[in-house]
């Protein structure tokens, strides 16, 4: 399977993962791009948007909604692990505050 192809596998899993999980209308959007992680392994990272802070996963949910995306990606033959980001209308965003060299 080509990379585009495989990296498009693993977003209809993992978007299918959090719309039977959590539901279509609590989630405004999700993004799933390759990179590799912290050691150079190939990994996903997912960018999840919700509705609102309200809706967002507990952090128990978090990992049972992590550990189905394992299963799903697994289940399409993709061992990559996904780094996921949940966010919601008002959270702050971490500033980049190193200078440019």
């Amino acid at each position: 399977m080509s990379n585009t192809a495989q990296d498009e596998a693993a977003e209809r899993a993992i978007s299918s993962v959090i719309n039977h999980l959590i539901g279509k209308s609590e989630v405004d959007s999700v993004r799933v791009h390759s990179a590799d992680d912290h050691t150079g392994e190939p990994a996903l990272h997912v960018l999840s948007d919700w509705t609102n802070k309200n809706a967002r996963p507990s952090g128990a949910e978090s990992i049972r909604v992590v550990k189905a995306m394992l299963d799903a990606l697994q289940d399409i033959g993709d061992d990559r692990f996904p780094y996921v980001n949940f966010s919601a209308p008002g959270d702050e965003q971490a500033e980049d505050t190193r200078s440019a060299a």
